[in-house]
């Protein structure tokens, strides 16, 4: 039996899932290039992700102060995409993204200590200026002292 069986990829079979995913990829890529459109530069480029959820337009921004400003663009944006819905959307809710920029403790296990040479000269900072606020000359020696207390465990 020497019949040569052709083998067929996955991808090679028609999948309805993978072509539905890859269309909602696309509308939300539309969405967001729309929404963009709709907002100054300055703005557009703080816009990381959007989607609809029910009648709410949901935007994912990378700060704080950049969602306050998005917020006066409500209308703007609500009306710039009005062409790429069925159902009306009546309202913007603007999420942060918290993404991190460095090392995590959850990571590592372990925070990123100050040498021993950098507490010894926040020491010797609060016995200079400890006439100047007797309040915050305690609380660095006891941030200092716990300080070291963990680089003499690591």
């Amino acid at each position: 039996m020497s019949k040569s069986a052709s083998f067929k990829t996955a991808l090679s079979f028609p999948n309805r899932s993978i072509d539905f995913f890859n269309s909602k990829i696309r509308q939300q890529g539309e969405l967001l290039k729309t929404v963009r459109c709709a907002l100054p530069d300055t703005l557009a480029h703080h816009v990381r992700h959007c989607l609809i959820s029910g009648h709410k337009l949901l935007l994912y921004t990378d700060s704080a102060a950049w969602a306050t400003q998005l917020r006066f663009y409500t209308q703007t944006v609500l009306a710039a995409i009005t062409h790429l819905t069925k159902d009306a959307i009546t309202s913007m809710q603007i999420k942060l993204l918290l993404e991190q920029s460095g090392p995590s403790l959850s990571h590592h296990g372990m925070a990123n200590l100050p040498s021993p040479e950098r507490l010894a000269a926040i020491r010797r900072s609060c016995s200079f200026n400890s006439a100047l606020d007797n309040e915050l000359t305690v609380a660095l020696l006891r941030l200092t002292k716990t300080l070291e207390g963990m680089t003499r465990d690591k």
